[in-house]
């Protein structure tokens, strides 16, 4: 069984809500799982993405999750693509900081 990590993550426009899902043994990988269009209702308490977290963890991989800007308690508003491809970014130098070295 995994274990969900509740963390508030720097991110350009202000904090990042985020979940970090780790495998109960050391972790042999590291993903970022971005959520749906948030526009459209994407959260990362989308039932896919919530799915696929699970599952990585099973099979080793640790896997950070988090809200876009101006999703649920993340900072800042929708930016139409860019400021989200900066979410992103922020959450891949968060979750390397976390793993360094792991693919």
């Amino acid at each position: 069984m995994s274990s969900a990590l509740v963390r508030d993550i720097p991110g350009p426009a202000g904090e990042l809500e985020a979940l970090l899902e780790e495998p109960t043994r050391a972790p042999r990988a590291a993903c970022v799982f971005a959520h749906p269009h948030p526009l459209y209702g994407g959260t990362m308490h989308s039932k896919p993405v919530y799915q696929s977290a699970k599952a990585l963890a099973r099979v080793g991989v640790a896997t950070l999750r988090f809200n876009f800007r101006g999703v649920g308690r993340s900072r800042g508003t929708h930016d139409g693509g860019p400021g989200e491809i900066d979410d992103y970014r922020a959450a891949l130098d968060y979750l390397s900081a976390q793993f360094p070295g792991l693919p």
